[in-house]
């Protein structure tokens, strides 16, 4: 049996094992985040909150996929969006989440950034499980390589037929190696560095490594690309620049010397 082994089918839905898996990482993740918010002191109305953050960063995610790839969705936005297992993208929910945890801290009367670090921690086991998924799914690429790195995906998956035999960067095990460390920081600096300069340099290491990742992914024609003179920059590693360029600021903000952000405050 592999990860994309059927298992059940009722009407035209098909349930896989990859479904299975990655509901295991939605219940991983959701109490990930609900044991960081207890462990900062975050009293949190039961697991509920956890999880429903964790179902927006996943909506997010299917959001921003569909839109994208746009071109392959046009006309089948609303069956894609509900019904398949393609066109996810990790980005996309911290995109969403973001604007809508803020909005919800407002109204419960919380911290944003007291929220946001244990979120963190829960979109960090949630891509490294989503990550593993992915590899054993054979998804979310790389190009092909020469390199001892290089790894032949089974001939079923999607990289196996679109690059049948042909070694390719495994990326997913590229991104589970960084968000491993990315996990260490967190759970070394937690209790060491306030909330708000803790989540801008969560934000740095987010929009680094999909940057470096971007690099060695394989991507679809349909996927956005942006030209920015010689450059081709996808939709993503835009979304990724904003991402870091949002991390440098909040974090460039909370180390200045009290005396200088006093005196630029007077």
């Amino acid at each position: 049996m592999t990860i994309d082994a059927e298992l059940l089918q009722v009407g035209g839905l098909t349930l896989r094992l990859y479904h299975v898996a990655v509901l295991v990482n939605v219940v991983a993740s959701t109490a990930v985040v609900y044991w960081a918010g207890r462990r900062r002191g975050l009293a949190l109305p039961g697991p509920w909150v956890a999880l429903g953050m964790v179902v927006v960063c996943i909506a997010g995610s299917k959001l921003l996929g569909s839109v994208i790839q746009l071109v392959h969705f046009r006309g089948h936005l609303t069956s894609y969006y509900l019904f398949r297992d393609e066109g996810f993208t990790i980005l996309g929910g911290v995109l969403v989440s973001l604007p809508v945890g803020y909005l919800y801290c407002r109204k419960a009367g919380l911290s944003f950034y007291r929220l946001a670090v244990p979120c963190a921690f829960g979109l960090t086991v949630f891509t490294i499980l989503q990550r593993l998924t992915c590899f054993a799914n054979g998804c979310c690429f790389g190009l092909p390589t020469a390199s001892p790195l290089g790894y032949r995906f089974p001939p079923h998956s999607d990289a196996g037929i679109l690059f049948a035999g042909v070694p390719l960067h495994p990326t997913q095990l590229y991104t589970v190696a960084v968000y491993v460390g990315i996990l260490a920081f967190l759970l070394r600096f937690a209790s060491r560095v306030p909330s708000r300069p803790l989540f801008g340099a969560f934000m740095i290491l987010v929009g680094a490594e999909r940057l470096a990742n971007e690099a060695l992914r394989w991507h679809a024609n349909n996927d956005v690309v942006l030209l920015a003179g010689d450059w081709v920059i996808t939709g993503h590693a835009a979304i990724a620049l904003g991402l870091l360029a949002y991390g440098l600021t909040v974090t460039a903000t909370d180390l200045r010397p009290p005396a200088r952000r006093s005196a630029e405050a007077g």
